[in-house]
């Protein structure tokens, strides 16, 4: 990729991240005495996902051949759909509308699992230059790639909902989401221990 269509990526990854918080934050606003379950405190994801789009930008401008940068806004892009999944999820409910709420309360209570585990994991598996100690290192990309789909497919298929919103696509028995948790959750796991002894 040349440096002018990194930038220009850059740029249009950006925005979206921008026009998403924007969205979440006027939601946030007219939601305010509203109750949430969130985590830490309303908005926190707000700044993780500025913190996360300032790095990403930067790097991806700066170095676009490393795809530090570039995890690091797709995941600034990723926890931008969770605030205001978030943000809607109470909007929603305030307005009865438990349909959307349902949907929105289901997709942030998957999304930030591949939004942890591609920093958790590639960020730290390839830091600082953007390539693998060693390529005896590849097996934990592909556990992560792995902990990664199967730990968001068991959320995603998950009845266990929180706020007391049922899924609303899935419903599945918990003799096929103990496994589908156990295995994703390990393989997850063991990827973020064997990226941290990577660092070593």
């Amino acid at each position: 990729m040349t440096p002018t269509r990194a930038r220009a990526l850059a740029v249009v990854l950006l925005t979206l991240i921008t026009l998403l918080l924007a969205v979440a934050v006027v939601l946030l606003l007219r939601t305010l005495d509203r109750p949430a379950n969130v985590f830490g405190f309303r908005g926190a994801v707000v700044l993780l996902t500025l913190a996360f789009a300032l790095m990403g930008g930067l790097l991806a401008q700066r170095r676009p051949g490393n795809p530090i940068g570039w995890i690091f806004l797709v995941a600034s892009l990723l926890s931008g759909v969770q605030v205001l999944a978030q943000q809607y999820t109470v909007f929603a409910l305030a307005g009865d509308n438990v349909q959307g709420a349902r949907i929105a309360n289901w997709i942030d209570g998957m999304i930030w699992v591949p939004i942890t585990g591609s920093v958790a994991i590639f960020v730290t598996l390839l830091f600082p230059t953007g390539r693998l100690p060693s390529r005896r290192w590849r097996w934990v990309l592909w556990t992560g790639a792995v902990g990664i789909l199967l730990f968001t497919g068991a959320f995603a298929v998950s009845t266990e909902t929180e706020l007391g919103l049922r899924n609303p696509f899935f419903d599945l028995g918990q003799d096929m989401l103990g496994p589908l948790f156990g295995i994703g959750s390990s393989l997850y796991l063991v990827a973020v221990l064997a990226a941290l002894a990577s660092l070593v």
